[in-house]
């Protein structure tokens, strides 16, 4: 499956990568859109810390198949995890990461309309990640 969307591969542009990544990789090559397994998981967490271990660990699972990575692999192309094929299709990464991101915003949704048609209920505002 060909991925594409307008976004560049990896290594175009050339930044750098923080915690040496560009150590890792041979002499010229690029990194843009690359990170370690441990960065990667880092990222994740951060960029969802309500989800629980086992879900950052779904995730995690999910890019590895796509991305076809062994054990032996260090580095994650991550940013090849949020394009889109042709067609307009997505992986199972973008798809679990989607889900979860439609399921807080319909969690919210909820408690706006609890707070609305109950005046006792309390609306606790809770910070929404967007891409």
């Amino acid at each position: 499956m060909e991925k594409s969307g307008g976004v560049p591969p990896a290594g175009a542009g050339g930044e750098a990568v923080p915690g040496g990544v560009e150590g890792s990789l041979a002499s010229g090559q690029e990194t843009r859109g690359i990170l370690t397994r441990v960065q990667f998981e880092q990222s994740l967490r951060s960029a969802f810390p309500a989800l629980s271990d086992a879900q950052i660990t779904l995730l995690i699972q999910l890019g590895a198949h796509e991305l076809q990575l062994t054990e032996q692999d260090n580095l994650v192309e991550y940013r090849t995890l949020f394009m889109e094929d042709e067609e307009g299709k997505t992986g199972p990464f973008l798809e679990a990461v989607l889900e979860y991101l439609k399921k807080r915003r319909m969690d919210h949704v909820e408690r706006v309309v609890k707070a609305l048609l109950y005046p006792g209920y309390t609306l606790c505002i809770m910070h929404v990640v967007a891409f």
